[in-house]
């Protein structure tokens, strides 16, 4: 405890960025409501009760693996914290938001005036470049099937990225025990980020071992690689993904990657500008190489998982903040690097001022819009709850909720249809409200 008190009075700025940091995330989080899969995820897709302890939900996700798809434990922690109330949901994803920053800027030797500010340059950041960060960031189901993943991605790359940058810092038997067992469920958690994460680190891995000529020392970390194919193939050879497949790899699947990439370069031109300027200047500057091959990795890990959606199904903007996510890591891995070097110690100032200044109505729009979209839920559910405990819940036509920007957590998601009660969401909606139907109007 008294090595806590003495670390917070150590950095009491960067303590004092993260409380902040946390409070904005928790309001976030608490006015972003429930929205489309999240209804659906309340339900036992077995008996169509309310979720309400662990075995529902493991009865519930062995129908969904035979039928829906394989990712298992992501939806399992979705259905999880529907057993819970909101709140925590909210405060356990706000920490996560934080851990995720986090795990970005875990070099050792920061110093404390640039810690705080490096914090703000990174959340700005990627509420800036980052495409559907409400679905990502805020809601339900998004968060933990992808923001989730990120740190989970982050932990996994974390000890090849230890070992590649201090060869001596070798695991022990029980700690590579423990990194296989996790490598399992990583490996069966995203199918973009989960398979690129594992397919860089071997990479890194086996450049470890020729760089060092010590195959024998770092052989055992391939262990942890193939329990992580192990859990990702039990996730795309489920039946119902098994059933998919077909239709992943049949004719167009070039036409799809070349769409893809076009999206990408759209999309991430800025962030692979930076990248490129950051990587010139540590070149000039002399930064490690290693750190420059690490951050080389993100870029790779952000191409792959571009690249794997040209066997998607069907790609919407979500699916993007993978790749972007990655490329943004790379590009702090960079400035880390340089700030560490000593060659740049204005640097986090000038980003950090740039980002603020830059997107100061950005960020104050994005919110508006957050409050707005909470707002209408809002008064749609006192409405709902008013008919339905008035006695004329049999057949509701509610206002559709119309967010503005990717900041809300249901901009670009189905809120509810307007031509039949019985699909996807409305009746899950009407089930979590207790009424017979609900159509959505314009």
């Amino acid at each position: 405890m008294q090595r806590v008190i003495r670390c917070v009075k150590e950095n009491k700025w960067t303590t004092i960025t993260i409380g902040v940091m946390f409070f904005i995330a928790v309001l976030y989080n608490v006015m972003s409501p429930y929205a489309a899969d999240d209804y659906s995820y309340m339900f036992s897709a077995v008996t169509g009760e309310r979720i309400s302890n662990v075995f529902q939900i493991v009865i519930s996700l062995m129908d969904d693996y035979l039928k829906v798809n394989g990712r298992v434990l992501p939806h399992f922690f979705v259905q999880f914290f529907m057993i819970f109330p909101k709140w925590v949901f909210n405060l356990v994803n706000a920490a996560m938001y934080l851990v995720l920053i986090g795990l970005l800027l875990n070099r050792a030797g920061m110093k404390n005036k640039v810690q705080p500010l490096l914090w703000l340059a990174v959340a700005i950041a990627m509420w800036v470049f980052l495409p559907a960060y409400g679905q990502v960031f805020l809601w339900m189901t998004g968060s933990i099937n992808y923001s989730w993943s990120y740190v989970f991605a982050l932990i996994y790359l974390y000890f090849y990225r230890r070992v590649y940058l201090r060869p001596y810092d070798v695991l022990n038997g029980k700690q590579m025990v423990g990194l296989s067992v996790y490598s399992f469920f990583f490996g069966a958690y995203s199918a973009q980020v989960s398979f690129a994460t594992v397919f860089v680190s071997f990479l890194i891995l086996c450049m470890l071992m020729y760089s060092e000529r010590k195959v024998k020392k770092y052989v055992h970390y391939v262990i942890p690689v193939i329990t992580a194919a192990a859990g990702y193939l039990t996730m795309i050879l489920s039946p119902a993904e098994a059933e998919r497949l077909p239709e992943m790899s049949s004719g167009g699947i070039f036409k799809r990657v070349i769409d893809v990439f076009e999206t990408y370069y759209m999309s991430a031109r800025l962030l692979l500008i930076v990248w490129a300027v950051l990587l010139a200047v540590g070149i000039c500057f002399k930064v490690r190489q290693k750190e420059m091959v690490i951050s080389a990795a993100f870029v790779v890990i952000s191409i792959v998982t571009m690249g794997m959606l040209g066997a998607a199904s069907y790609v919407v903007a979500r699916h993007y903040t993978n790749s972007l996510f990655f490329l943004l890591a790379a590009n702090v891995v960079l400035v880390q690097a340089l700030i560490e070097k000593g060659n740049a110690k204005v640097m986090p100032y000038c980003i950090c001022a740039y980002l603020l200044t830059a997107n100061i109505w950005v960020l104050w729009e994005g919110t508006y819009d957050i409050y707005a979209t909470y707002k209408q839920h809002q008064e749609r559910e006192a409405y709902i709850c008013e008919q339905r405990d008035s006695g004329n819940g049999d057949v509701l036509y509610v206002p559709m909720i119309t967010p503005l920007t990717k900041y809300s957590c249901k901009y670009d998601l189905t809120d509810l249809q307007a031509d039949d009660t019985y699909v996807w969401p409305n009746s899950a909606v009407a089930k979590y409200y207790g009424i017979g139907k609900i159509y959505g109007t314009e």
